[in-house]
């Protein structure tokens, strides 16, 4: 599903998938755990009471997934430049 250009990806990822999307959420969990094994940093998250258009069914969900990666992402680059 992701393909392999992912697996190139050198920069902190975060891939969203509502809790009650119609797509294979299994082959989404390979595709990710495949991509991470390659050396790719990617985070897999689920929405809840969300499907395929989960920004729009649950923006509250949405935005603190958003908000909740984003802080551990900063969080771990103020502690790289350490």
């Amino acid at each position: 599903m992701l393909g392999s250009a992912a697996t190139r990806c050198k920069v902190p990822t975060l891939v969203l998938y509502g809790n009650k999307d119609w797509l294979d959420y299994e082959g989404v969990e390979k595709d990710v755990e495949a991509w991470g094994q390659a050396g790719s940093d990617v985070t897999l998250l689920r929405v809840n009471n969300g499907g395929h258009n989960f920004f729009l069914e649950n923006p509250e969900g949405f935005h603190e997934h958003m908000r909740g990666w984003e802080a551990k992402e900063k969080e771990r680059d103020a502690a790289a430049v350490v």
